[in-house]
């Protein structure tokens, strides 16, 4: 059976997480985690023809979730009160030429059996961080012109609607909170701490049409404040 490798530094627990959780909803995958003092290591066994091609294409999402998130948070770091809008302007930031990132992850990730999460981040996505960090730059001048929280979700807004493909839609669903995107379950990265942000950062990562909440008096009355504020494009 067709074995690959991924590692990652063994403090990258929210990484592992995802990673883990994306490969498992695949068929006849078999995931065995080990450790060692400073790295994990997921041997990943599947009969798939294309396991090598899901493995690239989980591997560019994480990269441009986790680390793209890393260069973005600047602009969190040097605001003086941050609250969910601010995530929610970084989902969207995140959205921001992400179909164009991941094809262009995949290709390069492509003809490899062993992945190593933290050498893909230093030494194969140099471009991409050059961007990124242009984005944030363009991103923190547009923010100086945001007076309100208000102000800050019409921002969101305004670059979620400067991608001309086929949004999704989104639906959360409450017992149990799950959330879908086009009815296939979105995995949520563990950015922060806080549960909010992480879900407002992930949806707004998709760029959607809509968000249809069911039973909304389940939902955090912040999150779901947001997403009334967010949820017509």
């Amino acid at each position: 059976m067709p074995e690959y490798y991924v590692t990652l530094p063994i403090r990258e627990k929210a990484i592992e997480k995802y990673l883990v959780d994306r490969l498992s909803v695949y068929p006849d995958v078999q995931i065995k985690t080990t450790f060692s003092h400073k790295f994990t290591c997921l041997e990943i066994s599947s009969k798939m023809a294309c396991m090598r091609k899901i493995i690239a294409s989980v591997l560019a999402s994480c990269v441009t979730l986790f680390y793209k998130y890393r260069v973005l948070e600047k602009l969190i770091t040097d605001t003086e009160s941050v609250g969910i809008e601010y995530y929610s302007l970084i989902g969207a930031l995140l959205g921001v030429e992400l179909d164009d990132e991941i094809r262009t992850l995949e290709k390069r990730l492509m003809n490899s059996t062993a992945f190593d999460v933290e050498g893909i981040w230093n030494f194969r996505i140099n471009d991409m961080i050059d961007s990124w960090q242009g984005l944030t730059g363009l991103a923190s001048k547009l923010l100086d012109n945001c007076d309100t929280e208000d102000d800050v979700y019409e921002l969101t807004a305004f670059l979620v609607n400067l991608d001309k493909s086929t949004p999704p839609k989104v639906r959360i669903e409450s017992e149990p909170f799950e959330i879908f995107v086009d009815d296939v379950k979105l995995v949520i990265g563990e950015l922060t701490d806080n549960e909010n942000y992480n879900l407002i950062a992930s949806i707004m990562r998709e760029r959607p049409l809509s968000i249809i909440v069911k039973n909304p008096e389940a939902l955090d009355g912040k999150l779901l404040d947001a997403i009334r504020k967010l949820g017509a494009r």
